[in-house]
């Protein structure tokens, strides 16, 4: 949505660009944002510990130990940081305390305003040998708002850190979650992303598996009704030995809904013996859905696995006649379906209260 208003602190553009253009028949290269971001927002949190340091800083005056890109490119994190420092949004510093361990998981909650466009923006330092969870849930907005979250992680070596963001915005908005990981030796990243809410959101990650035996999993589920859209770009960049990237997507599409799926595994040269596997489930429900996917691996290296795929399905009559046979009605068996879809990654979000809240909201949808 573009602001009302001229305004300077626009992040309209395009994003979630692939890292190698492709043949572009399908018009997927790249996604599209119109928004701009004219102040910050609050959190609550819950699950403190004296392990985890949780501070605001001026944007402008975080310098981070490394370079974190995002999976939506480089000129909107570069439109990103000039908004947020022009309306002087803080960034949310999160600091995972060298040699704590595990503690319950620290869950950030954002309401945002409708009718305004907000923005955050978190960084996470997980120093050497420490392990921590995070969940940012992102709850109601009535209105045709922006509501934006950038999330940038630093693992260092032998570090665990567990990230799940929980879409439940208002149908009307618009939604961006930028995130992005460096990843040291041995460090090991999990992401898990539900997509619910919005009427146009652009997600993803951008992972580096930087340090020799360094891995991560992503899992993205989502729920698309009536002429809602939703865009992903997921990459996962090995250039450490031995390293390890997963990812899977499962999702349904109803109505006139429509969806872009990227997913790109880049084996950089030297990363010998690393593995890189990334599938994707869709089931469409409605005639008139749109969907797009295009799985890719770049390989500059030879000794290496790479493995992609994508499923696409509709429920037909065979399955149906199932369900009926065993006196499911068809309303009941689509509905079965749509939760069996999101379950297998909601499952993943390591609180029960935002499991339930995940559960709801979801049934308000069905």
């Amino acid at each position: 949505m573009e602001n009302k208003s001229a305004n300077t602190n626009s992040v309209s553009g395009d994003v979630n660009a692939f890292p190698s253009l492709t043949w572009n028949h399908l018009h997927i290269n790249h996604g599209h944002l119109d928004g701009s971001i004219d102040s910050g927002i609050d959190f609550t949190l819950e699950n403190v510990s004296n392990c985890v340091e949780v501070k605001k800083i001026p944007l402008a005056d975080f310098h981070p130990p490394v370079d974190v890109a995002t999976q939506a490119g480089n000129d909107f994190d570069s439109k990103v940081e000039g908004a947020a420092k022009s309306v002087g949004i803080y960034a949310n510093l999160v600091t995972v305390k060298n040699g704590c361990p595990a503690n319950p998981p620290l869950i950030f909650t954002f309401s945002p305003d409708g009718t305004k466009n907000q923005a955050a923006e978190t960084i996470v330092h997980a120093e050497s040998g420490t392990t921590a969870s995070l969940v940012f849930v992102y709850l109601g907005g009535d209105g045709d708002g922006l509501f934006g979250h950038r999330i940038r992680i630093c693992c260092e070596e032998n570090s665990k850190v567990d990230v799940s963001t929980v879409n439940l915005l208002g149908k009307g908005m618009v939604h961006y979650n930028s995130v992005g990981a460096v990843l040291s030796e041995n460090s090991s990243f999990a992401l898990t992303q539900v997509d619910l809410g919005a009427s146009q959101t652009v997600t993803g990650s951008r992972i580096v598996l930087d340090g020799h035996g360094a891995e991560s999993t992503v899992r993205n589920g989502y729920f698309m009704t009536g002429e809602r859209g939703i865009d992903i770009n997921y990459i996962a960049q090995h250039k450490g030995g031995s390293t390890k990237s997963v990812s899977v997507a499962n999702g349904v599409l109803d109505g006139k809904s429509k969806k872009a799926w990227r997913g790109t595994i880049d084996f950089v040269k030297g990363c010998v013996d690393s593995v890189g596997d990334e599938q994707e489930g869709i089931l469409l429900l409605g005639r008139e859905t749109v969907n797009k996917s295009m799985p890719v691996i770049l390989c500059g290296e030879e000794s290496v696995d790479g493995r992609h795929g994508s499923t696409i399905g509709r429920l037909n009559e065979d399955e149906l006649l199932y369900f009926e046979t065993r006196g499911i009605d068809r309303e009941t068996a689509r509905s079965l379906m749509i939760r069996s879809r999101i379950n297998a990654v909601a499952r993943n979000v390591p609180d029960e209260n935002v499991r339930e809240k995940i559960q709801n909201y979801l049934e308000g949808s069905l």
